[in-house]
Formats: C-alpha cells, structure tokens, sequence
C-alpha cells in the first residue's frame, strides 16, 4: 500500500533529478563549445 507508493514517488524524483542533473551538464557543454568557437573566430580574425 503505502510502502509502494512512497518508493513510486521516489523512483520518480530521482528519475527527474537525473534528468535536470544531465541538462544542466550539458548546457554547460553547450556554453564552453560556445566560448571556445568565439574565440578561434575573434583569433582568426586578428590574422
């Protein structure tokens, strides 16, 4: 009964936890490719 629906509810914020762990990782990812194409453009432009 309620032993089952306390590990339900847990399963599934761990589950979406993960979820927000992982787009918030790659966001960062996104954010430094980003930064990094900026400046290989800002270097290229300079020559």
């Amino acid at each position: 009964g309620n032993d089952d629906a306390i590990r339900a509810i847990r399963l599934i914020a761990s589950v979406m936890t993960d979820a927000v762990m992982e787009g918030h990782q790659g966001e960062q990812h996104n954010e430094a490719d980003a930064e990094d194409a900026s400046e290989e453009e800002n270097a290229t432009e300079a020559e």
